[in-house]
C-alpha cells in the first residue's frame, strides 16, 4: 500500500460527505487506503462513513476515538495504516482530483 489518507473529524457529518466524496475521486493510479477516525463525535459520523463506503473505490475504515483531542485521534489513525506514506485531511477540508498524487510527489 503506498498511502493512507488519514481523516479526522468530529461533529462535522455537514462537511464530511462532501470530503468523502472528493477523496473518492482521486486519480491516482497507486494503491491507498482511507481511514477515519471519529474522535468522539456525538453526529451521524458513523452512518455517513458506512453509507459512503459502500460504493468508496478504495479500501476505507471506521475508527472510534473515544479520546477527545486530535492526537490520541492521529495516534489511532497511524497505528492502523498500512501505508508508506501517511497524508492527513480533516473532515471538513475539500480536495482536488490530485490532492493525493501531488501530496505523494511532496513526498
Amino acid at each position: 500500500m503506498k498511502y493512507t489518507v488519514l481523516l479526522t473529524t468530529y461533529n462535522r457529518t455537514a462537511y464530511l460527505r462532501d470530503t468523502l466524496r472528493d477523496l473518492a475521486r482521486q486519480t491516482t493510479a497507486d494503491p491507498w487506503e482511507l481511514i477515519v477516525v471519529d474522535n468522539n463525535s456525538t453526529d451521524a459520523t458513523r452512518v455517513v462513513v458506512e453509507e459512503e463506503a459502500r460504493t468508496f473505490p478504495a479500501p476505507l475504515r471506521y475508527l472510534f476515538e473515544g479520546v477527545q483531542g486530535k492526537p490520541a485521534a492521529l495516534n489511532t489513525g497511524i497505528r492502523a495504516s498500512r501505508g508508506k506514506t501517511i497524508s492527513c485531511i480533516e473532515g471538513d477540508m475539500r480536495a482536488e482530483p490530485d490532492w493525493l498524487s501531488r501530496t505523494g510527489e511532496a513526498f
